[in-house]
């Protein structure tokens, strides 16, 4: 038989041999590929849940999304990270029941971790009604028993007025309002004293208004956000706006 012939079967023999080895290691590699990027991303997710407590505040508990790829993150290049907090309490702020926060396309000195460039971040935090009631009674000190109930339309706030041995209870129906991007401000729509309660005048609103406002004005030093919009829901207070993530001070390594 020729050598050519007697070679056909072994080369044969090879050509599926080949095929099959390229079957199995492509999708082996493909998955492989999968898990880096899969690894990477909880690496990455520990070492910002980690960092957390110290850059925003102690909290409940935080859970962070990290979306990327294994080569971009050893470069320190995130395709985006998003942050949810539960009852986070933010040195100088009030305390947030809920906090989530979003930034895209985020570079990282991965020697300091330092944030050395991002997109706009945004931002939304809650406020419970716990804490409204604490605000309110830092801003306005002689109404005493003050509580705050919030539902889809209007934040109520009841309380006593007290002025010297005279005092009234009230409540006050009001809407939330953002001023100059730092300040929380209440906007009174109707009133209630001694169980009779009626729309409130323009003076009177603007009067009551220049009392309680701001409720609170946000610090410029301390986390770098400012806020856009404000909304309430049932039992909650929803703030919304912008953070400047290149500002947020990184922990000493």
């Amino acid at each position: 038989m020729p050598a050519s012939a007697r070679d056909r079967p072994l080369r044969l023999l090879m050509r599926i041999t080949t095929f099959l080895l390229l079957a199995v290691a492509i999708p082996l590699a493909l998955v492989a590929g999968g898990c880096a990027d899969g690894i990477a991303r909880g690496k990455a997710e520990k070492e910002i849940l980690n960092v957390l407590p110290e850059i925003i505040g102690p909290a409940d508990s935080y859970q962070v999304k990290v979306d990327g790829s294994a080569s971009a993150m050893l470069k320190g290049e995130l395709r985006g990270v998003r942050i949810m907090g539960s009852n986070v309490r933010p040195e100088g702020l009030p305390r947030l029941a809920r906090l989530e926060a979003i930034a895209r396309e985020v570079k990282v000195d991965t020697r300091t971790y330092r944030i050395l460039s991002a997109q706009q971040a945004t931002w939304k935090g809650w406020l419970d009604e716990e804490e409204l009631s604490e605000m309110l009674r830092d801003r306005v000190p002689y109404l005493q028993e003050i509580s705050v109930r919030v539902t889809a339309d209007y934040l109520e706030a009841s309380g006593r007025a007290a002025y010297g041995r005279v005092g009234a209870d009230g409540t006050v129906w009001a809407v939330p309002a953002v001023r100059n991007g730092r300040e929380i401000w209440l906007l009174p729509r109707r009133v209630s004293a001694l169980g009779v309660g009626a729309p409130v005048p323009d003076w009177a609103g603007q009067r009551v208004a220049s009392i309680l406002n701001p409720v609170y004005v946000i610090p410029t030093e301390g986390l770098p956000l400012t806020v856009e919009k404000i909304a309430t829901e049932p039992g909650l207070l929803r703030l919304e706006g912008s953070l400047d993530v290149t500002k947020l001070a990184a922990p000493r390594r």
